[in-house]
């Protein structure tokens, strides 16, 4: 009976390595596990650490935002900056309004997506700049990037005038290197 057919046990044709289990050849996953806790959308002006790109050596590129509005926005309209600490608007590219979500579309169970394209004023998430913006790790060519980074989510409401609110942020990130040193 040839290798790997039949009945019985898989008799597998090649052994598994260690590269097999590598991170940089997995799909895109999403951070954190489970969205991040709920975020507070009636705060002045709050800052979140979202998660950690680019750690253990690790290039890892954020591909998209995801806001899942859990509790109605009542009020104003949200500005959501993304980015690292001190630069949560780079992904946006500085513009201004970018990923402001007006009170009016921010209903309860409602998805926001860079990708999907609905979130407002994100046209420059893929501008070159951005996309360097994007990248962590050793791999990266922007200073303070190039280490294990906290990407940090940070919420103005508009002056305080929102009364309720609340939503969950996933971060889609994928490897596209690994670099663990030399002598490894």
């Amino acid at each position: 009976m040839a290798v790997g057919t039949g009945a019985g046990a898989l008799n597998a044709t090649k052994p598994v390595t260690n590269n097999d289990l590598m991170e940089a050849i997995q799909l895109p996953g999403l951070k954190p596990l489970n969205g991040s806790g709920l975020l507070d959308l009636t705060a002045n002006v709050v800052s979140f650490e979202l998660c950690t790109v680019g750690g253990a050596g690790y290039t890892e590129v954020v591909d998209d935002i995801i806001i899942e509005i859990v509790d109605a926005v009542v009020g104003s309209n949200i500005d959501v900056h993304v980015g690292i600490t001190g630069a949560e608007s780079a992904f946006f590219n500085g513009v201004s309004g970018a990923g402001r979500i007006p009170a009016a579309d921010a209903t309860a169970g409602k998805l926001f997506s860079i990708l999907r394209g609905n979130l407002p004023n994100s046209a420059t998430w893929n501008t070159a700049n951005t996309a360097a913006l994007r990248t962590f790790g050793p791999g990266s060519t922007v200073s303070g990037q190039t280490g294990a980074t906290a990407v940090r989510m940070f919420i103005d409401e508009a002056g305080g005038e929102n009364s309720a609110g609340s939503c969950r942020v996933w971060i889609r990130t994928h490897y596209t290197d690994v670099n663990f040193g030399s002598g490894l």
